[in-house]
């Protein structure tokens, strides 16, 4: 089988009787054959495109408005009455500053062409976006170039999962231990000090067996919560254990900044608990290890900071420092 296109012309007689007719027909079977491939092709781009979540996106840089190949909704929520606002403003307030310079530097070829960040969506939920923009040229500035938008939000979900303790929201014990490898990464480099806090929580036991296992999951989120407001936001307070926490304190001058931190932290717990109805009243036990003077290494300055809690444990609670000199100063 094989395609065909005709054209064809009606001669006419002077009286306008049809006299004869003259058709040419040209075999397009390789024009048909190419077609199709093209079909079939972008038919798989947007399978592919389907089941990753990716959306082509055509941006017109200097009005900063998209239109999207597929429908944006389940991406940025229903289109308001006025149409979406430029898109820069549904992005994340947290991430926007380096949404925007990632983006100029990309659009003149100066940086990554892709990153990744949260928007707001019109109805308030929040979405991670990966976006990936064709590299940039000066003349991009005011034109327009084409973006690959693809939602990560669910492995973003995962990998928040992966590295939090379910019940309380905190960092667990392996993002613990990679923020506080961190710490001393940047310690060594700029030659900072570093305190580690090994807690663990007085009276929880009786709460727990006397209550019940949810009342005292309900305690842990509570204590949780009180300790998260205690914290800047370069301090990490992590959930390693069942009743166990630990604090990463960085980025401090004096000694008293780190006393400081552990007095909120026992204050903290002094008023009671209301765990639905039930006032609880617990405390907690606190070693403190510094690096460098207490070690160089994660590992040792855990171990010390556990041996300080236990001192803490037997002396009806509070904060103890690895070296019993730096409690007095």
């Amino acid at each position: 089988m094989v395609w065909a296109a005709a054209r064809a012309k009606v001669y006419r007689s002077a009286e306008g009787t049809p006299e004869r007719l003259v058709a040419v027909i040209q075999d397009i079977s390789d024009r048909k054959r190419v077609e199709g491939e093209l079909l079939a092709q972008r038919e798989r781009l947007r399978m592919v495109h389907e089941v990753a979540g990716l959306q082509s996106v055509d941006w017109d840089v200097e009005s900063d408005t998209l239109v999207w190949n597929a429908d944006p909704t389940p991406l940025l929520g229903e289109i308001p009455p006025d149409g979406y606002p430029a898109f820069a403003e549904m992005v994340h307030p947290d991430d926007r500053a380096l949404y925007l310079a990632r983006r100029a530097a990309a659009l003149v070829g100066e940086g990554p062409a892709s990153q990744e960040f949260r928007i707001v969506r019109t109805d308030g939920g929040i979405r991670w976006l990966g976006v990936r923009q064709r590299a940039g040229g000066g003349k991009q500035k005011s034109g327009r170039t084409l973006l690959a938008v693809q939602d990560i939000s669910d492995r973003e979900q995962l990998a928040y999962l992966a590295q939090h303790d379910s019940l309380t929201g905190l960092p667990n014990r392996h993002l613990f231990r990679d923020r506080l490898h961190q710490a001393l990464a940047r310690s060594s480099r700029e030659t900072r000090r570093v305190a580690v806090m090994f807690l663990d929580l007085d009276r929880f036991k009786q709460v727990n067996d006397g209550l019940g296992h949810a009342a005292g999951d309900l305690l842990l989120r509570l204590v949780s919560e009180r300790w998260s407001g205690c914290l800047r936001k370069t301090d990490t307070v992590a959930r390693v254990g069942g009743d166990e926490f630990a604090v990463v304190v960085e980025c401090f001058q004096h000694l008293h900044q780190v006393t400081r931190v552990a007095e909120k932290l026992v204050e903290a717990l002094n008023s009671p608990f209301d765990l639905n109805g039930t006032p609880a009243s617990i405390g907690v036990s606190i070693g403190i290890a510094l690096h460098p003077e207490d070690g160089g290494a994660d590992d040792d300055l855990l171990r010390v900071a556990d041996a300080a809690m236990y001192r803490a444990k037997r002396d009806n609670g509070g904060y103890r420092y690895a070296d019993e000199a730096y409690e007095a100063k």
